[in-house]
């Protein structure tokens, strides 16, 4: 069964440092990203085929994710 993973912030980190890699995880499966950016998002729809939100809490109510990975700015990270 793989571990369901949702990634918040999807710039360039969140897509090649952290999705490109989790996707390379077997047992791993990328379920849902979340960022403000439409193109962002666009992006990461098609390249992982997984839902997508522009809001994180959104993402979190609605997926039942095993694993969150944040990859948002430093100073987003607390709240």
């Amino acid at each position: 069964m793989a571990i369901k993973t949702g990634i918040i912030g999807f710039g360039r980190s969140g897509e090649t440092l952290h999705g490109d890699t989790i996707a390379q995880i077997p047992d791993y499966r990328i379920t849902a990203i979340a960022d403000a950016d439409e193109k962002r998002l666009a992006v990461g729809k098609t390249k992982f085929s997984c839902a997508v939100y522009r809001d994180y809490q959104e993402m979190l109510k609605k997926e039942d994710l095993d694993l969150a990975v944040i990859v948002s700015r430093s100073d987003q990270h607390c709240p």
